[in-house]
């Protein structure tokens, strides 16, 4: 790796930058990538049939037999059907289990958490935003483990309510005065978005809670499918959609890990602010295709993706560069070797 292509990279780490975390970085943890989703479903699913939600799932169940893959094949699936409330509980399941074994293996085994390395380079003055997709609680752990506060928009620590006022005041550390006034000073923190909900979001009265116990309420997560867009305007994900788009829409830059850049509740913010000249890294294991078209087309964009080789493909301004023997795809040789 050059010294120009070092400092290149490292120019990405400053004020303003927002991370967007994706379903490849905890598919490196070894929870559920999509196809091994459907194949849980399938495997699970069926036994919860009943003459309710019997058509929907045939539906779902021809359209995955037939290659499709999973959101496409849910997307056949009304919002309202009785069949939701199975697939979010699935869902659920098969990530809670998979979140487990990785927990315990960051935690308990001492395995290396590159994400929690990389926290202090995302918070150059006190506070940076995350946008995540995902479900599990993986970039909750790493906020905590570097030391940082995290403000997710939940009050409470075992059944914590949606108050997302008070979950940022709540991180005041003083009130310094000026001329004509104050203003107050935070302790550093991760302001956390997560439009598509959380493993441990739960709807209790009425109302939206936060939890860590596996609690028999209804799960506040949306699936892939026709879903994601009704509730994806109800409480609480609006305001996490809202706390994303509005971080993006400000965004000095961009760092996306693992993420395939085709979610329509961020792509209508995301996409233009990087075709707009936004600069933007993305690291993965692989590049979605609308990856590879915005890596094509955004003047600021570098995407490095892995060359299957022990090496690393690096895509800028239309160009393709390969990086023999430097897995610089990977977050924790990204971590040594540029901000190390």
């Amino acid at each position: 790796m050059t010294d120009d292509l070092k400092r290149r990279l490292q120019g990405f780490f400053g004020d303003g930058l927002v991370t967007i975390l994706g379903l490849g970085h905890s598919a490196a943890f070894g929870l559920p990538t999509m196809p091994e989703l459907a194949q849980g479903l399938g495997e699970r699913v069926p036994p919860l049939i009943n003459s309710d939600n019997q058509a929907d799932w045939e539906k779902v169940r021809s359209a995955l037999d037939e290659g499709k893959h999973l959101e496409e094949a849910l997307e056949l699936v009304d919002h309202e059907s009785a069949l939701i409330g199975s697939l979010v509980d699935t869902t659920a399941e098969l990530i809670a289990e998979a979140e487990d074994r990785a927990v315990k293996s960051l935690v308990h085994d001492g395995s290396r958490f590159p994400l929690a390395e990389l926290v202090p380079h995302l918070v150059p003055n006190n506070h940076a935003t995350i946008v995540t997709t995902n479900y599990d609680r993986l970039a909750e752990l790493a906020v905590e483990l570097a030391g940082f506060f995290l403000d997710c928009s939940f009050v409470g620590m075992h059944l914590g309510r949606s108050d997302p006022e008070l979950s940022k005041t709540s991180l005041r550390s003083a009130a310094v005065g000026r001329k004509g006034g104050f203003t107050f000073r935070y302790r550093p923190y991760i302001r956390l978005a997560k439009p598509h909900g959380s493993l441990d979001w739960y709807l209790r009265g009425g109302k939206p809670i936060r939890s860590p116990f596996p609690l028999d309420l209804p799960r506040l997560m949306i699936t892939p499918g026709t879903s994601k867009f009704r509730k994806g305007y109800e409480r609480p994900f609006d305001h996490h959609r809202e706390i994303g788009n509005h971080a993006i829409d400000r965004a000095a830059s961009f760092l996306a890990i693992g993420y395939g850049f085709n979610d329509p509740h961020l792509q209508t913010h995301l996409a233009p602010a990087i075709e707009g000249g936004v600069p933007c890294l993305i690291v993965t294991r692989s590049l979605s295709a609308a990856a590879l078209g915005l890596a094509k087309k955004g003047q600021g964009v570098i995407a490095l993706e892995s060359l299957g080789s022990g090496g690393t493909r690096i895509h800028e301004a239309g160009n393709t560069t390969d990086l023999d023997n430097l897995e610089l795809w990977k977050l924790e040789t990204f971590i040594d070797e540029v901000l190390g």
